[in-house]
């Protein structure tokens, strides 16, 4: 069954790759890889990574995208290599559970195509992002199986290299990322037997050292220290100018983003907790008693909890864009497909608490596995939320590109209940068979009904329609192909060429691209809030001020509008008196202009 689901939806997410284009931050994902060298300040090197992948598939806008799968599943087999390792490393009679392999393979791949649940496919700081995260904790827990089978031996340390090298590599793309993965290494060598002080120091020394040869091959192959320190300065200054970006705000900001969910993971199965907090009682209060009843066994309870929760999870997996829908106030805001899959990492722990929470001579004796399995739930909890801090956005919004470790996390506790407390195998593959089909149906219905940021739904992309430079087909909606084939049209009579500038006004990066121009400097000016505007100042300021003056200027906004014109005039453009405009596209609520400058 996870077979079929795997690819179902993969298969959908392949035949999405050629359709629908979106204007705004796909727009930036395209347009900055398609000219890397443009951006010289940034806090990020993305850029020149998805730069060297865009340039490899011959800048194929679809190819780009495969790429950008292709790279995500195989950092989850990375992921999945060494997660079964330590698996049955920790759990040897998990071998006796039935395809165990296979399972955890196929639901930690499900895991990994979640990433694809609003179509956002082009390979941008989220996708190599995860590439790393998913890397970085593959090797590690590879490394951790072949110490605890054999202490100090060569390949765990080598193993460790390699994992440096992933998390070496995330520096460059998202440093806060990088650095709070390495916190959670730090956690999981603390609470893992076995592993001696003085080892513990030499292991990190090695991850350090990782990081080194991978800013070493950073700094050769790709930019110097020196260049790249300035580009890091000039684009810790640029985005601190909207204003959403300042650590001051983000550091209560991200709490109070993971209480919301958590919050609301609580909710969505919060009859469930209320069973489990009743069972509890209900066995201490009349203890030996009433603690044989077979209805408030462990056992019978979790299957009752597991059966409810699916039952729950219904609508999630088959109403999606309900499931969608923003949530009210009391959930925390947070929209019940975003929590869903904590919701399932909440509700097993509570199970497991309930089989923990036995009479001391009802429970098994404790042993090193304990530790461990404390360790690698931190690990694997804390990964998903260590990738997401450095984003502009809640992190409930974000984390679900990284649910890989998560996927482990839930077949590491499903795992743990059936080998540790002799729970029924079926309550793990119920658990898989529930998430796998709603991630499936996210990833189907949600990519093809509500992509992000396209206006319509992947059916209903279908007109071919040249886009970038130099040129590839893809299939866009017939609204989206007329404004670009008249904005493009219009361009051309004004003596526009394929790789000249256009300065587009306001977020319009992927209608630059799909005309074949190029932005200076920075690939889009924003307006709407005073962050905005200072930020779109400060970016054409580093514009090449001879390359502006030749410029077309590509509106969605008002000519006469009175930011435009602080942000034109800041850098010493005479718009609009100084332009012709020579194309007029009306779509929809929009209305796109194109300027030339007179001179």
């Amino acid at each position: 069954m996870l077979a079929l689901m795997l690819a179902g939806a993969t298969a959908v997410i392949v035949w999405g790759t050629a359709r629908g284009l979106g204007l705004a931050d796909e727009g930036v994902y395209l347009l900055a890889a398609r000219y890397p060298n443009e951006i010289e300040q940034n806090v990020s090197a993305v850029f020149d990574y998805t730069g060297a992948i865009f340039r490899l598939v011959g800048y194929d806008p679809q190819l780009f995208r495969l790429a950008g799968l292709v790279a995500i599943m195989l950092s989850a087999l990375a992921f999945w290599a060494g997660f079964q390792k330590l698996l049955l490393v920790m759990f040897p009679d998990a071998k006796a559970t039935q395809h165990v392999r296979l399972n955890s393979l196929l639901f930690i791949q499900i895991g990994g195509i979640l990433y694809y649940q609003w179509a956002f496919a082009t390979p941008n700081y989220y996708t190599l992002t995860a590439v790393a995260l998913n890397v970085f904790a593959g090797c590690v827990m590879w490394a951790l199986a072949r110490e605890t089978k054999a202490p100090g031996n060569v390949c765990t340390t080598f193993l460790f290299g390699v994992a440096g090298l992933a998390l070496g590599s995330g520096v460059f793309v998202r440093f806060t990322s990088a650095l709070l993965v390495l916190g959670c290494l730090f956690a999981l060598l603390w609470y893992w037997p076995g592993v001696g002080r003085l080892r513990r120091v030499r292991l990190l020394l090695t991850v350090g050292l990782g990081m080194v040869v991978w800013s070493g091959f950073h700094f050769i192959a790709v930019q110097g220290p020196v260049r790249q320190w300035e580009m890091f300065t000039h684009g810790w200054q640029l985005y601190q100018a909207i204003g959403t970006h300042s650590p001051g705000a983000k550091i209560f900001a991200y709490p109070r983003d993971l209480l919301a969910l958590g919050f609301s993971a609580f909710l969505v199965f919060w009859p469930c907790h209320v069973l489990i907090a009743l069972a509890l009682l209900a066995s201490r209060v009349a203890r030996e008693r009433i603690a044989t009843l077979k209805i408030l066994r462990p056992s019978t309870v979790a299957v009752v909890v597991i059966s409810v929760a699916a039952v729950l999870s219904w609508g999630v997996g088959a109403n999606v864009l309900a499931s969608r829908l923003p949530a009210s106030a009391f959930a925390g805001g947070v929209s019940v497909y975003l929590s869903f899959y904590s919701a399932w990492i909440l509700l097993l722990v509570a199970v497991y608490a309930l089989f923990a929470m036995q009479p001391a001579n009802a429970r098994p004796r404790c042993d090193p596995t304990a530790m461990q399995c404390r360790g690698l739930v931190l690990f694997l909890l804390g990964l998903p939320i260590a990738g997401s801090v450095g984003t502009a956005n809640p992190l409930y919004n974000v984390i679900s590109f990284y649910a890989v470790p998560w996927f482990g996390l839930v077949f590491l506790l499903g795992i743990a209940l059936i080998t540790r407390y002799n729970a029924r195998p079926a309550l793990l593959l119920g658990a898989m068979a529930v998430m796998g089909g709603v991630t499936c149906s996210q990833v189907v219905q949600g990519s093809v009904q509500a992509p992000a940021q396209i206006s319509t739904g992947l059916q209903q992309q279908t007109v071919l329609t040249e886009v970038g430079f130099p040129s590839h087909w893809m299939k866009l909606d017939s609204q989206s192909h007329a404004v670009i084939e008249q904005l493009r049209a219009s361009a051309v009579r004004a003596g526009f060429k394929p790789g000249d500038d256009i300065v587009a006004v306001s977020y319009l990066p992927g209608l630059v691209y799909a005309m074949g121009g190029r932005s200076p400097g920075h690939p889009t000016f924003l307006l709407g809030t005073p962050g905005y505007l200072a930020y779109s100042k400060m970016a054409l300021g580093f514009a090449d001020k001879s390359r502006l003056a030749r410029s077309l200027v590509l509106l969605d906004v008002d000519a006469h509008h009175e930011e435009l014109g602080h942000l034109l005039g800041s850098a010493g453009l005479t718009f609009p008196t100084g332009y012709e405009l020579v194309g007029n596209v009306a779509a929809g609520e929009k209305n796109y202009k194109l300027y030339k400058p007179l001179n």
